[in-house]
């Protein structure tokens, strides 16, 4: 691996970009086919035979739990065959729960700034405007007597 200790160069991160063309590189050049995912997108593929609700809590969980700031929350969900049938639905709905300042019930927690969250809605509004159609728009997110709070409601 680029990344280990092993003598290979060691400008490259793991999980970064240059990482996965590497490793993709390495792959075509072995006549291989392969899917690098760089940049710390931990992607997450669900099965047709998977248990759909817990699928959907863990994924759940993992993106939108700590607003997604987190290293390893996932952001890419690849659904194989009839999977997508049943997963994306109950996903959305899943996302949709309120949410709140992180005690209690809610389990959605605000970004780190105003800056963090302009960036956010400025990623969803760039994705819409390429022809994304969200089925859970984040945007908007009010939270009562939080309202200096910056907070996003998960998208999907």
């Amino acid at each position: 691996m680029p990344c280990s200790t092993t003598g290979r160069p060691r400008h490259l991160v793991c999980g970064s970009t240059p990482v996965a063309k590497y490793v993709y590189s390495r792959a075509a050049a072995n006549g291989k086919r392969a899917q690098a995912q760089g940049g710390a997108k931990n992607p997450v593929i669900i099965l047709p035979d998977a248990d759909m609700a817990m699928a959907t809590r863990i994924v759940a969980d993992s993106s939108f739990g700590c607003a997604g700031q987190r290293c390893l929350a996932s952001s890419v969900v690849i659904t194989v065959d009839e999977a997508g049938k049943t997963f994306t639905p109950s996903s959305a709905t899943r996302a949709s729960r309120r949410i709140g300042y992180g005690a209690g019930e809610a389990r959605r927690w605000p970004v780190i700034s105003a800056q963090s969250k302009a960036r956010i809605e400025g990623i969803i509004e760039s994705g819409i405007k390429a022809g994304a159609k969200p089925l859970v728009d984040g945007r908007g997110a009010k939270v009562a007597g939080y309202d200096d709070g910056y907070f996003l409601k998960p998208t999907i």
